[in-house]
């Protein structure tokens, strides 16, 4: 099944929301910044994402305007694509994997295998 990009978006910010008070901590939203750009993340839905440092800064400040915190300066700001063990076990109770994007900036993606 083919997902578009602009769906499965959607579905990571809803997804995210869920987190509520955990976007307002300063370094749990720059960490889910710098995990969410050089990487290419699946979900539930199917397909992978990839966004740019503009695009995981809006959206990560958009979470936090949501959940009544103010906007930080997160894009080009270092560590882009490293993923804590505190985002990558959130994501991942949710259903989402990451993998590194090439050096092309093109990300393959394959599931982990179940189990």
């Amino acid at each position: 099944m083919l997902v578009d990009s602009e769906t499965l978006e959607e579905a990571l910010t809803a997804d995210l929301a869920t987190l509520g008070d955990r976007l307002g901590d300063d370094a749990f939203a720059a960490g889910l910044y710098r995990a969410l750009t050089r990487n290419a993340w699946a979900g539930p839905v199917g397909g992978h994402l990839v966004l740019s440092w503009a695009q995981a800064e809006a959206l990560v400040n958009g979470l936090r305007a949501r959940a009544g915190a103010g906007p930080l300066a997160l894009a080009q700001t270092g560590g882009e694509g490293a993923v804590s063990d505190a985002v990558g076990g959130a994501l991942g109770r949710m259903g989402w994997h990451h993998r590194p994007l090439n050096a092309s900036g093109r990300g393959r993606f394959r599931r982990p295998p179940a189990g």
